[in-house]
């Protein structure tokens, strides 16, 4: 059945319908494989209770570029006022676990993933994160803010100045400590 999920899957993603996978196979089979697909992607790449945080470990050099790159372009060294990254799901996910985003610090069991975590809301294809930086004229302070798929997203685990702002400082502190 992977056979036809996978092909399917992208169709889907893509807005496009080459294969009615229904002709195939049920509807609860089709919601069967959706699960088991959103178990293992969030299992094998974000935090779990029987694997940890391990797999977070490969992103921790692309976090601290990715800080050291804003940091570069806040200050006026690089002359950057955009900078962009491009990469895969299995990327993505310990990426965001380790910037600890809202629903990607979770620690479920592989049989409690699809209660808390589902691919097409968390991981759709196409997914992307913008970190836009603010900052007020002769002000030293710098706010950040995060959207995920275009839709702001907090760190729970930072307090926020206001609404979706948060203290550059006060991210690049908690990222450390992360890494």
């Amino acid at each position: 059945m992977g056979y036809i999920y996978a092909p399917w899957k992208v169709n889907e993603c893509m807005g496009r319908h080459f294969i009615d996978i229904l002709h195939y196979i049920s509807k609860e089979d089709l919601s069967k494989l959706s699960t088991i697909h959103s178990n293992y992607l969030y299992y094998y790449n974000g935090i779990t209770r029987e694997l940890g945080e391990e797999r977070l470990n490969v992103t921790k050099p692309v976090l601290k570029t990715i800080m050291t790159q804003a940091d570069d372009a806040i200050s006026g060294k690089s002359g950057l006022c955009a900078n962009l990254r491009y990469s895969h799901d299995t990327a993505c996910i310990p990426l965001f676990c380790l910037m600890g985003l809202e629903g990607y610090t979770l620690a479920p069991s592989f049989s409690e993933v699809w209660d808390s975590w589902q691919c097409k809301d968390m991981m759709p294809m196409g997914t992307n994160l913008q970190i836009a930086f603010f900052r007020k004229k002769n002000c030293e302070r710098i706010l950040v803010k995060f959207l995920l798929n275009e839709k702001e997203i907090s760190i729970p685990a930072i307090g926020n100045v206001s609404g979706p702002y948060y203290d550059w400082q006060d991210v690049k502190s908690y990222w450390e400590s992360r890494i």
